[in-house]
């Protein structure tokens, strides 16, 4: 809270006499997150808890989670390893690690070997090189993790680095537990990108999202520019995807077809996630700002999208669509999930979740709620309420004395044979008390700490039986826990704006 300031001095411009009360009080909002993972408070963001090797309960760039009754798990990335939670509570520390022997360490592939390997020389091309060292993996190595799934027992990760999808047929119960199945690499020793080039229906490049209905897989190959389709959960190592999404056939892997002005029904640009609701198939196509959405689990590869959010139609492609954010805009998405009837859309360029109740997106493309901002228009990381009373004491007249001044030194004459006290309007104040002018409004101040309302570049989100949402808070390296949705929008000025005029922004 701020002190009150008082200026006694007019404002410039103003006339002598004027003066000016501001008292400022930072406010919450209405719904806030009830507790945090990861970060000993709501304004703690440091990676690893500024410890220099990771911790039980430290963090450093997360970017999936995911969870199975009470369970939580949660990849982090830069410590290269996956944290379990038998349950949750505010700062406790996880349970079980996988990619890592113990909770601090947090090395690549447990720095074990290292090996020569191809690496994809220009983005877009097939153009490949010799020289580059990587640590080799294994069953029980993970590097650079990201998203990740669990239906009915078995766990699923993207080992992004790795280029592979690992399986786990039963949720495993010691650190350290070595994958059943790997998928992208023939192996779980082999490492390159796409085979060492060989781009197929068993290859991967940088895969993103996996999802699973637990008959089926679903891949987001995120640097192939597709989705891939297991129509039966693999059981060897290595197995070939069904159908391919984005991609006319197994062997492509153009950004849009190679139109990258333009995106179509059919086209995918580093697409990040999936989700399969039973009805509706979602996916993730971050670099076109959009959510495609297919009415049915698709049959034939690169068949197109019925239906899209994010974008006016189905080939627009820009961020926020070339302006201002907004309830139907948005910018890098990273993951989409529905649950009851609600869409959950994370919009991470934008820093903020934005949410469709009771299947609203079918009959509007306008989110009706949003977390981690105060209103649609707003996209900051960090940023707090103040609340705001401006005291104005006005003159009399524009430019004039006030009007005490003008009682006791401006008597005149309207020519009769005595001075006379000058007339007053109607509804004037009292002799000697100024007129008073209060204005109050919601400043928005953006800070550099966070808080248990914002958000900064969220990744992923999971919302569990009790309806709590689970969001993947990346940069400020925590999980936030939301017990409820925020319900209204806040009305703000910014910073920036003259602090008189109030206006959504």
């Amino acid at each position: 809270m701020s002190d009150f300031n008082k200026n006694t001095l007019p404002e410039e411009g103003q006339p002598l006499g004027k003066k000016k009360e501001i008292k400022e009080t930072d406010i919450m909002p209405e719904v806030t997150a009830a507790l945090a993972l990861g970060q000993p408070n709501f304004t703690s963001c440091r990676s690893n808890r500024g410890e220099k090797q990771p911790q039980k309960n430290s963090l450093n760039e997360p970017w999936g989670i995911w969870g199975e009754g009470d369970r939580i798990f949660v990849t982090d990335s830069t410590n290269n390893r996956l944290l379990i939670w038998n349950s949750v509570a505010n700062d406790r520390p996880a349970d079980l690690v996988l990619g890592q022997a113990s909770f601090n360490e947090g090395r690549e592939n447990r720095w074990r070997e290292k090996i020569l390997i191809k690496e994809l020389y220009i983005v877009g091309s097939e153009d490949w090189r010799e020289g580059r060292e990587v640590i080799k993996p294994d069953a029980d190595t993970i590097a650079g993790p990201t998203g990740l799934f669990v239906v009915w027992g078995r766990l699923f990760l993207a080992d992004t680095d790795n280029h592979r999808i690992l399986i786990w047929n039963k949720i495993p119960s010691d650190n350290g537990k070595a994958a059943d199945l790997v998928i992208g690499q023939p192996d779980f020793v082999s490492w390159s990108a796409n085979r060492d080039g060989n781009l197929g229906a068993g290859s991967l490049f940088f895969p993103v999202g996996v999802f699973s209905d637990g008959v089926r897989l679903f891949v987001a190959d995120k640097d192939n520019h597709r989705v891939l389709i297991w129509n039966r959960i693999p059981e060897t190592n290595g197995k070939e995807a069904d159908i391919v999404l984005g991609q006319p056939d197994f062997k492509s892997r153009m950004i849009n077809a190679g139109n990258l002005d333009k995106a179509g029904p059919d086209t995918l640009s580093f697409p990040t996630n999936i989700f399969y609701d039973g009805f509706y198939l979602f996916v993730t196509d971050q670099g076109n700002n959009r959510i495609l959405i297919w009415d049915h689990i698709p049959q034939r590869n690169g068949e197109p999208a019925n239906i899209v959010l994010g974008q006016k139609d189905l080939t627009g492609r820009a961020p926020n669509r070339s302006g201002a954010c907004s309830a139907c805009t948005m910018k890098f998405p990273s993951q989409v999930f529905a649950k009851g009837g609600d869409l959950y859309v994370v919009d991470q360029g934008n820093n903020r979740v934005l949410v469709w109740r009771d299947y609203s997106w079918k009959e509007k493309e306008s989110a009706d709620l949003v977390i981690g901002q105060p209103n649609f228009e707003e996209r900051w990381h960090h940023w707090k309420l103040v609340n705001v009373e401006e005291k104005i004491d006005k003159p009399s007249m524009p430019g004039g004395p006030f009007v005490a001044e003008v009682a006791s030194a401006s008597l005149v004459s309207d020519g009769s044979s005595g001075p006379v006290e000058p007339s007053m309007p109607e509804g004037s104040p009292e002799i000697g008390k100024p007129p008073v002018e209060i204005k109050t409004y919601i400043r928005l101040d953006t800070t550099n700490s966070p808080n248990s309302f914002t958000l900064w570049d969220p990744s992923m989100l999971w919302v569990d039986d009790k309806n709590r949402i689970f969001i993947l808070d990346r940069n400020n390296n925590r999980v936030v826990v939301w017990n409820e949705l925020p319900i209204k929008e806040i009305e703000v000025v910014k910073d920036t704006e003259e602090r008189s005029e109030v206006e959504r922004v």
